[in-house]
């Protein structure tokens, strides 16, 4: 037979348990978890607006109708990365590569060690990681004429 000193201890037990969670329920903050990390945001490139004036600044000396292939003066530019074919590097078929942009001619020629001749612009200083990033924006973003 239980006691009554026993049943008031299990009861006390009990209450205490059920307290306990409830103040741990009622102490929980639900905070929402991001299922995937946001990806960094991807500004929208132009050609025109963007690419266009590097050529004209750091390029057409060289790149123009008459010079070295591609020619890269405005009006010319986006036809000749798109359609034309490099003239010095067999491996390459084009400029520019949409199923592997980082493989591009166009992009690989602007980097410290490019795996065919020199790399771009010959004579002027290296571009910055931000414009580099910035044509490979461009071909991943579909190499619109913009």
């Amino acid at each position: 037979m239980v006691t009554l000193q026993e049943v008031k201890t299990l009861i006390m037990k009990k209450l205490l348990i059920l307290s306990f969670v409830i103040s741990t329920l009622v102490a929980c903050e639900r905070k929402y978890i991001e299922p995937f990390p946001k990806s960094p945001t991807v500004t929208k490139v132009s050609f025109s607006q963007d690419l266009q004036p590097l050529f004209n600044a750091d390029c057409i000396s060289c790149h123009s109708n008459g010079g070295y292939a591609p020619d890269l003066t405005t009006g010319a530019s986006y036809n000749e990365l798109l359609i034309g074919a490099p003239v010095n590097c067999n491996s390459y078929s084009s400029y520019i590569n949409t199923l592997a942009p980082a493989t591009s001619l166009l992009y690989i020629k602007l980097l410290p060690s490019p795996a065919c001749d020199d790399m771009m612009p010959t004579g002027g200083s290296q571009w910055s990681p931000a414009k580099v990033q910035m044509v490979l924006d461009w071909i991943e973003q579909g190499t619109l004429n913009n």
